[in-house]
């Protein structure tokens, strides 16, 4: 069990494109939260330190419970009740904004891998359903991508008035060459997953949101996203993907491992 400190940052989108290069190249963890409709974004910085204090898990399960459970009942209900677009989204950026200053920068300094991996393990309430797509982006690029990722959801809300009202959620991936159709099997990568509590209008933005994601070189987790080409995992994958359809075929010949949705892809 390695423990680690935590430092927080807040800054505008163009200061984090400014360290992006850099914070490439540092042996840090990198989780982020974009406000693209405030030019904010939220740095979680973690370095491995013996020095670290020892941490219990609860503030851990404070932060995974305020971003996980709270934060989207609270939304889901402003929604509802305030008609108006335009403070209905104020309203909701402005609990992010304090929500991250509270829970990040006071309540959690240090931790430890098994505190940190709470949040991948934890049960979600099904009456508490988000929505989200997630695309990995060379982390080589990603001082652009971060840049045009803003302007894009400035954009999308301008033509259609839909919006995710849950930050956006990033984090650094690095070179995995341990699974064949990783990622990040080449190069080091940087997430970005769109989050949103509101059904209608989803559908359309994950697709604009894949769009946006290919132009941009961008790998996804297949199944959290809508309408992607059917040639387009042999662009991203290449001859890693025909080896894989090999294998597949030799231990799978039957395709009792295949869903409909994947075989599109896969098979």
């Amino acid at each position: 069990m390695k423990p680690f400190a935590v430092t927080h940052r807040r800054c505008s989108f163009d200061q984090f494109a400014g360290v992006a290069e850099k914070l490439r190249n540092v042996d840090v963890g990198l989780k982020f939260y974009l406000l693209p409709f405030r030019d904010r974004v939220y740095l979680d910085l973690r370095r491995y330190s013996r020095a670290a204090r020892s941490t219990h898990r609860i503030p851990w399960k404070i932060k995974d419970w305020g971003e996980s459970t709270v934060l989207p009942k609270v939304f889901k209900s402003i929604n509802r009740i305030v008609p108006v677009a335009g403070l209905r989204y104020r309203l909701i950026d402005d609990i992010s904004q304090v929500t991250q200053g509270l829970v990040n920068n006071r309540l959690v300094s240090s931790g430890s891998n098994s505190t940190a991996q709470l949040s991948s393990t934890r049960k979600h309430d099904a009456s508490n359903s988000l929505y989200y797509s997630t695309w990995f982006f060379p982390a080589a690029d990603f001082a652009i991508v971060v840049q045009a990722y803003r302007d894009f959801c400035l954009r999308i809300h301008e033509s259609s008035h839909y919006r995710c009202d849950m930050p956006t959620v990033g984090f650094r991936v690095g070179r995995d060459t341990s699974a064949m159709l990783s990622p990040s099997f080449d190069e080091p990568m940087v997430a970005l997953r769109a989050i949103s509590t509101q059904a209608q209008g989803w559908e359309n933005f994950a697709i604009d949101f894949g769009d946006f994601a290919r132009h941009w070189g961008g790998v996804p987790i297949f199944n959290q996203t809508r309408d992607i080409p059917a040639d387009y995992p042999q662009q991203v994958f290449g001859s890693r993907l025909t080896f894989f359809r090999k294998i597949r075929r030799q231990f799978d010949p039957e395709n009792r491992m295949m869903n409909p949705f994947l075989s599109q892809y896969f098979l």
